[in-house]
């Protein structure tokens, strides 16, 4: 009987133990190195993108693009075209033709299908004086990078984007990107700054090698510093006012965790992690009429855009992208602007956090799985109050978005090895307050993990939750996380805080 049950005794409740005999056996210890070797290392997994090299590969990028409206293929089309523009032949527009009639025969709902739309129709010579007039407000870059292509165009530069990714999935190489530098400076053009800036964003600064820190202290442009100081051939932070969000950037992606005083002395002293990390309060409100009661969400600043607190959601200037200036947008355009700053993504996510987590309607419930799908499937490191997010997909009412935070959170504990108990309080606070229903977390309780890093981490989220329990006004089922918590410090052999309990069982 021991041994067919020793598998499993890490996921079976005392009293199950009790009836089987083995209450009293010598505890089970879990495997504290279960991480899951599909989430090897980023460096182990890189693979080059392939840029369009002939025609017929262009124009069966632009189909592709159509299809996937990914960003990978969005920048793959235009730095084939870039590095293709004397081997247009002469009746592309002939050849085009297809592939304009399945762009404008139909309304694209995604701002930057439209803004395609009107550059394929300046291409083809129709409407080439003027755009239609579409403009981004939630991928900006978008619009932009076409507009950058019309410039090249006309004046036949040949010279390659800065962004486009040299890895998958919107990865960047750091010698890549020095070099490209080198390039413009080669031939005496100037940079758009807004791509050195995505650039930063998706570059792999950790890749770094001695020829790339050789190459990056030749550069000579206003961005120079920055970007010695990104790839650590500097060490001083020297922020000014002409590349100040390159700065602001650069400094942050490198070290998400530091405060930086040289900023107190420039105008983006106010700015979200610019002097300090990326911090946003929230308190919880109980919203209650005659047919219903809501717990809602409020972040300072209205900063995910609840539709009933009466303040402006606050913005920071577009070439500050790790403050997220961008508005919202949906499915696969979410994924598009993420991957623009995915180093630093916190802001980003915790625009697109609901302001409850039950009762939604299909964007909310859609801003809890299309955000958090692309930071699972790319591995995305989040610090700081991006953890709100995550502690709000977990919680969420769609199964879906509470199976992708639980994989993430095991992901962080055993691969990355990282330290949650500012999640754990997070979803303390949550619970206490009632945002969500306690069964969900419960459920969470419930699946069958055996790693110890993940049992001692809802150890913590217990502990955290029954330390901000109100015992006047306690949740529905809160009787259910004091029987947890007794479960799982048995489990780890720790010492329960009767002062937590004590909250519950006088009730």
């Amino acid at each position: 009987m021991k041994d067919l049950v020793e598998p499993h005794r890490s996921n079976l409740k005392l009293k199950t133990l009790e009836i089987l005999g083995l209450a009293q056996a010598t505890p089970f210890v879990a495997d504290t190195a279960m991480a899951d070797p599909a989430f090897e290392e980023l460096a182990e997994q890189l693979v080059q993108v392939t840029i369009p090299s002939t025609w017929d590969a262009l124009l069966f990028q632009i189909g592709h693009f159509i299809r996937t409206k990914s960003a990978l293929d969005f920048d793959l089309f235009l730095e084939g075209l870039n590095q293709l523009q004397n081997d247009i032949p002469n009746d592309y527009k002939r050849q085009l033709k297809p592939y304009c009639k399945q762009l404008f025969s139909r309304f694209w709902d995604i701002d930057y299908m439209r803004s395609f739309a009107d550059f394929m129709h300046y291409w083809i010579g129709e409407n080439s004086g003027e755009k239609t007039g579409h403009k981004s407000d939630s991928i900006p870059f978008a619009q932009h990078k076409l507009d950058w292509m019309r410039q090249k165009l006309a004046s036949n530069n040949c010279l390659p984007f800065l962004s486009t990714p040299s890895h998958l999935p919107f990865y960047l190489h750091p010698n890549v990107l020095i070099k490209r530098l080198l390039a413009y400076e080669q031939k005496k053009v100037a940079i758009e700054i807004e791509d050195l800036i995505v650039a930063c964003n998706r570059l792999l600064y950790q890749q770094t090698d001695e020829e790339t820190i050789r190459l990056v202290k030749t550069l000579k442009g206003n961005y120079a510093s920055a970007m010695q100081y990104f790839l650590g051939a500097k060490d001083q932070v020297r922020p000014t006012a002409d590349v100040l969000a390159l700065w602001a950037q650069v400094t942050w992606i490198k070290q998400p965790d530091q405060v930086f005083p040289k900023f107190e002395h420039t105008s983006a002293k106010s700015y979200p992690a610019v002097v300090n990390p990326f911090e946003i309060t929230f308190e919880i409100v109980v919203d209650k009429n005659e047919y219903a009661t809501w717990h809602r969400m409020f972040l300072e600043h209205n900063w995910n855009y609840t539709w009933c607190r009466r303040g402006e959601t606050k913005h920071y200037p577009p070439l500050f992208y790790h403050t997220a200036p961008f508005s919202r947008t949906f499915r696969e355009a979410i994924a598009f602007q993420l991957s623009l700053t995915p180093q630093y993504i916190g802001p980003l996510l915790c625009r697109y956090i609901p302001d409850t987590a039950s009762g939604n309607e299909v964007p909310e419930m859609e801003n809890c799985l299309y955000p958090m799908q692309f930071v699972m499937d790319n591995r995305l490191e989040v610090r700081g109050s991006g953890w709100l997010y995550i502690a709000v997909c977990l919680l969420f009412e769609k199964k879906i978005s509470r199976d992708l935070a639980t994989e993430y959170v095991q992901f962080a504990l055993l691969n990355k090895k990282q330290d949650l108990s500012y999640l754990a309080d997070i979803i303390g606070r949550l619970l206490a307050a009632g945002y969500a229903p306690v069964n969900r977390f419960i459920e969470y309780l419930d699946r069958p993990f055996v790693a110890q890093q993940i049992k001692k981490f809802q150890f913590v989220c217990l502990e955290k939750t029954l330390e901000h329990l109100d015992g006047e006004r306690l949740p529905v089922n809160s009787k259910k996380l004091v029987a947890h918590y007794v479960e799982v410090s048995a489990q780890l052999q720790s010492e329960v805080n009767q002062v937590f309990l004590s909250k519950v069982k006088h009730k």
